[in-house]
Formats: C-alpha cells, sequence, structure tokens
C-alpha cells in the first residue's frame, strides 16, 4: 500500500499489507513511519511479515551539474502545478533555469530535496543507501521524473550501475 502519513502506515499494519512510504510525495516523511508500521503490523493471508518500501525521487546524471538541472526541472514544474501556474506544457530544462526564483520557490525547492537523491552515481549510491539504513526500509523503489525521457532512462541505468 502506497501511503505518506501515519494514517496509511496504520492502515496497511492493520490490514496486513506491505507499506511503500512515498517519500518522493511527502518529502518532510519522518523515519518513524516505517517504525510504526512494523510495530503494529497484523500477519494476513498476503503478508507474514512486515515489509516496507521507501520510495524516492532519484535525479542521477553523468556528472552532479548536470543531476541538479534535472531535479531544478522536476522542482519547477511541480511548483507550477501545485500552484496552479503549469498550464498545458511543462518547461523544458532551458525555459526551467530562466524561470524566476522566488522566496517561496525557494523554499518549496529545499523542503522538497530533503530525502531526494541527486547527483553522480557515487553520491545517490550513497544517500539511498543512508535513507534505506535511516528509514529501516527493506526495498528502497526511485521515481525519476525527468523531462526528457533520455534522462530518464540514464538515470535508471546509472542507478542500476550504482548497486
Amino acid at each position: 500500500m502506497l501511503g505518506s502519513s501515519a494514517d496509511s502506515a496504520l492502515l496497511a499494519a492493520q490490514r496486513g499489507l506491505p507499506y511503500n512510504l512515498a517519500a518522493f510525495i511527502n518529502p518532510q516523511a519522518d523515519p518513524a513511519l516505517i517504525q510504526y508500521y512494523k510495530e503494529r503490523f497484523q500477519p494476513s493471508e498476503l503478508q507474514q511479515q512486515p515489509y516496507a518500501i521507501l520510495t524516492m525521487s532519484v535525479f542521477c546524471a553523468d556528472t552532479e551539474e548536470q543531476a541538479a538541472k534535472l531535479a531544478h526541472t522536476h522542482d519547477i514544474n511541480f511548483f507550477r502545478f501545485v500552484t496552479g501556474q503549469a498550464g498545458e506544457v511543462s518547461l523544458t530544462p532551458a525555459e526551467a533555469a530562466e524561470f524566476p526564483m522566488t522566496p517561496q520557490l525557494q523554499s518549496f525547492i529545499q523542503d522538497r530535496s530533503r530525502l531526494r537523491a541527486t547527483g553522480t552515481v557515487e553520491q545517490v549510491k550513497e544517500k539511498i543507501t543512508r535513507q534505506a539504513e535511516v528509514f529501516s526500509a527493506d526495498e528502497i523503489m526511485a521515481v525519476t521524473n525527468m523531462h526528457y525521457f533520455e534522462d530518464r532512462k540514464r538515470s535508471f541505468e546509472l542507478l542500476k550501475q550504482a548497486f
């Protein structure tokens, strides 16, 4: 069950379901949510033991600078979406680079980047490994929302190399 709150963690535990903590949706997710789920888990026919997945946003590229641009483009487009400014077309990386950086946007980006893994293969591997330990996750799932499909594909190729 995908969730991002204590309510969803409890529901998954009570139903004896695996729990997927959506840090890509709630980047302020508390590591205690997975522990909360595991402590309250009730076995079911489907699942005898608790099983927790942490899903993170991942922006992996050949260089740290490229990864930062990919994450920035996503952040700008997501900010435009949640504030009703998106229109019908996502901004390209070049357009996102020119988007005005307001204090509100800066704060939004800072909040969104706490639990994501952005950078080179080594940097991403280190962040994912650390978050898996902090959250006591049994598995990590990656979401790579990028403007260009080729960038998304490359991110997954590099992520595969990391592990």
